[in-house]
């Protein structure tokens, strides 16, 4: 879990009973909706009508394939945590990586824009990392132990931690972020 260079550990994150990762389904949702609504709108010339029943079995698709891909990763997708010198990084398993390239195929295939988004958003997602100096401020859900990075604009950034790590992880965000962590259980951290 910790060496010279940071600390590494992995977690299965929980999904349809994660509260954060509900309210980034929920963003993520609204978005692909109004730019798929507004893509048909412009594609049908404008026949508000024509679009309504289309929008919104794709957006009955996208929600159906959250939950089953939710149910055939068992509720939880497997990720990697590491945090060094230089900033902070997740990488998802390789079973969650081959259902991202799936839900991309699945949306070129059925013709929706909004399930090929999703899939593309969560590929480019599979393996991140950040640069301490990109952060505005980490915020601290001691409760639920988890730890958003923020920029100046949005979350972009969220670690998970144990019982057994959370401390020793918290005190290494102090370290890298003096003065900018952030307690609080709110979602969003604001």
């Amino acid at each position: 879990m910790s060496d010279e260079s940071g600390l590494r550990w992995a977690y299965n994150i929980p999904l349809l009973t994660n509260r954060y990762m509900l309210w980034d389904f929920a963003r993520l949702f609204f978005v692909t909706f109004v730019v798929a609504t507004g893509i048909l709108f412009v594609a049908t010339g404008f026949e508000v009508l024509s679009i309504m029943p289309l929008a919104l079995v794709g957006e009955a698709i996208f929600i159906g394939l959250f939950i089953l891909t939710s149910i055939l990763l068992g509720n939880h997708v497997g990720s990697v945590f590491i945090l060094d010198k230089n900033g902070v990084g997740s990488k998802v398993s390789r079973r969650m990586s081959r259902l991202n390239k799936a839900t991309i195929v699945l949306g070129v295939l059925a013709g929706n824009p909004s399930v090929a988004g999703a899939g593309f958003l969560a590929s480019s997602q599979g393996e991140t990392f950040h640069r301490w100096s990109g952060f505005e401020k980490a915020t601290v859900d001691a409760k639920r132990r988890v730890i958003t990075f923020h920029n100046s604009w949005r979350s972009v950034q969220r670690i998970y931690c144990y019982p057994d790590n959370f401390e020793q992880v918290v005190a290494f965000v102090s370290l890298m972020l003096p003065g900018k962590v952030v307690y609080t259980s709110r979602i969003g951290g604001f």
